[in-house]
């Protein structure tokens, strides 16, 4: 029970950020990225973890979670991935600068609950699981692909993918989020966002909580 109860300390709703994704992206986006373009996204980003960089999560980071941390936050997938286990490698939360994405488990299979912020702002997504990716269906966010991958230390990243519609020849972009300690999420400036979030998490069958038995 205790066990239990940090987890969910470690993963409560939590989203306020300052982005570094364009903001046009959060509504350019009509369509989702193809296989051919997200394998060239993950090759871009095989090439910039090797290369060390001063700046936040360009995939050459090491794992920032302590030991512990990363037990509890195991020991949460684990028991996920014996009732939805397309969802369970996403679970987590995953920061880019102050940019984060937060991808909780539902207790409908084969759903993961995406909350992501931006500029201050909160966007709900379900999410479905895709050819081993994590397709965001509906809302502002909709129309990106969640992309699990680990770089050379083995530090875990998800990459949100993307397509610039705007942009000639529809450029595909993709960023890298790195696992993230806990906070909780009392921290926005929009009480309102935060109520209609809540609601949209809790009508999707979303939790925090670690799976029933069955």
């Amino acid at each position: 029970m205790k066990e239990r109860s940090l987890f969910c300390l470690t993963v409560i709703l939590a989203i306020l950020g300052i982005s570094s994704l364009p903001v046009l992206a959060i509504s350019d986006s009509q369509r989702y990225p193809t296989a051919a373009e997200i394998q060239q996204l993950i090759r871009q980003f095989r090439r910039d973890a090797l290369s060390p960089s001063t700046m936040c999560c360009n995939g050459s980071e090491k794992d920032p979670r302590s030991p512990a941390t990363r037990r509890l936050v195991d020991s949460f997938v684990r028991a996920w991935s014996r009732v939805n286990p397309e969802i369970a490698p996403f679970l987590g939360r995953w920061v880019n600068n102050n940019e984060i994405i937060t991808v909780y488990p539902s207790n409908v299979r084969g759903r993961g609950c995406v909350i992501f912020s931006i500029i201050g702002e909160d966007f709900f997504s379900i999410g479905s699981p895709y050819r081993g990716h994590l397709r965001l269906n509906d809302g502002e966010i909709a129309n990106r692909m969640l992309v699990r991958q680990h770089n050379q230390f083995g530090t875990p990243f998800i990459l949100m993918t993307g397509v610039y519609e705007r942009v000639p020849n529809y450029r595909p972009y993709g960023l890298a989020y790195t696992p993230d300690p806990p906070a909780p999420f009392l921290s926005t400036d929009v009480p309102q966002a935060r109520a209609r979030i809540l609601q949209q998490f809790n009508a999707a069958g979303c939790t925090a909580s670690l799976p029933k038995r069955r």
